[in-house]
């Protein structure tokens, strides 16, 4: 998707920061903080909030930027990848 966008596009620009506020958050909890319920509960609501936005909105931009060939590239980075390769 960066290759079909520039880099400051509203999509990219959004995936990336919730990206590092979720990876912030998981680094928070894998340090055995104290986090309250409410805070666990907020982390939850990000990541739902997140899964939802990629499904509505980012994926079907990315289906729509790029060719069917480099869709199949990238699917087959991400089996590669899930294979540990």
């Amino acid at each position: 998707m960066a290759t079909a966008l520039p880099e400051d596009h509203p999509l990219i620009v959004r995936t990336l920061t919730e990206h590092v506020a979720l990876r912030r958050a998981v680094r928070t909890l894998s340090a055995g903080s104290d986090l309250s319920a409410v805070a666990a509960a907020e982390i939850g609501c990000l990541l739902h909030d997140h899964i939802r936005f990629e499904e509505r909105e980012l994926f079907p931009a990315v289906e729509a930027a790029l060719t069917p060939d480099a869709l199949a590239a990238v699917g087959a980075d991400l089996a590669r990848q899930a294979d540990g390769e």
